[in-house]
């Protein structure tokens, strides 16, 4: 996992619920691309990221559970949109993630609202492939 940590988040989906989702980084942000990643909204239209030689991708599904309001930009904004700084990808309660965060600094800030906050909490699963 550790090789992982400087990717960087370029797209999320939502699995279920509202509250469920897949993140996903890249170790090539600037030149990340995906299906319609330029179309809006992203929920309805962008596809997952390309991964080929240049863009190797890794996800993590992130669950919020407690009584906070999860928004996901993906409802209104495109992919692109999300990833040149114009609307965050996921924001639960005071979190945010932003398009280009690490997945070593969502980590932490995940940790550190889980120990401050006891509304509920972030839960992350790794995927399978990437243990």
């Amino acid at each position: 996992m550790d090789k992982y940590l400087e990717y960087r988040l370029c797209y999320v989906d939502n699995i279920d619920d509202w509250n469920t989702f897949e993140v996903f980084f890249t170790d090539n942000f600037k030149d990340q691309w995906g299906d319609d990643w330029d179309d809006r909204p992203a929920d309805c239209n962008a596809g997952e990221p390309y991964e080929d030689e240049n863009h190797h991708i890794t996800s993590i599904i992130v669950k919020f559970t407690g009584a906070g309001d999860t928004i996901f930009g993906g409802k209104t904004y495109s992919a692109e949109d999300m990833n040149t700084g114009k609307a965050c990808w996921l924001m639960f309660e005071n979190v945010i993630f932003n398009g280009g965060t690490t997945l070593s600094e969502m980590l932490d800030r995940i940790r550190k609202y889980n120990e401050l906050d006891d509304r509920g909490d972030i839960q992350v699963f790794l995927r399978e492939e990437n243990n």
